[in-house]
């Protein structure tokens, strides 16, 4: 993978860390905060952070395949994928240590990250040009 990958994935990361501790501060202000808030959404955090980063090396691998081998190389990953979500929000509901909603919550918030950091990319395109 390339330096500029690695860059994003972190930059993502990020988004979806800083995206979970806004949440977690709005939750703070009412009865249902609790520290399962806080590890809720650090595992949601790292399993998200870890299912964006294999994409990127699924991707960054798929793209040196031929067509047919990399469609399904992306779609056995997907697999992976998924099941990997799937046991790191079981464990998020199941063990007393973690909320739930806040461990899902890191998956969901992949997406709005990843635009977040689109739109600063270009306006900070923008203003360089």
């Amino acid at each position: 993978m390339t330096k500029e990958i690695w860059r994003n994935i972190f930059k993502v990361s990020f988004g979806v860390l800083l995206l979970s501790a806004i949440v977690a501060v709005v939750i703070a202000f009412t009865p249902y905060f609790d520290y399962t808030i806080i590890t809720g959404a650090l595992l949601g955090t790292i399993g998200a952070s870890l299912s964006f980063t294999f994409l990127g090396y699924v991707v960054s691998k798929a793209v040196e395949k031929d067509e047919k081998n990399a469609q399904h190389y992306v779609q056995a990953s997907y697999t992976a994928r998924l099941l990997f979500m799937a046991v790191v929000i079981v464990v998020g509901i199941k063990l007393p240590y973690f909320n739930g909603y806040m461990t899902a919550l890191g998956f969901l918030l992949i997406r709005p990250s990843v635009m977040i950091v689109n739109f600063l990319d270009k306006k900070k395109a923008k203003k360089d040009n």
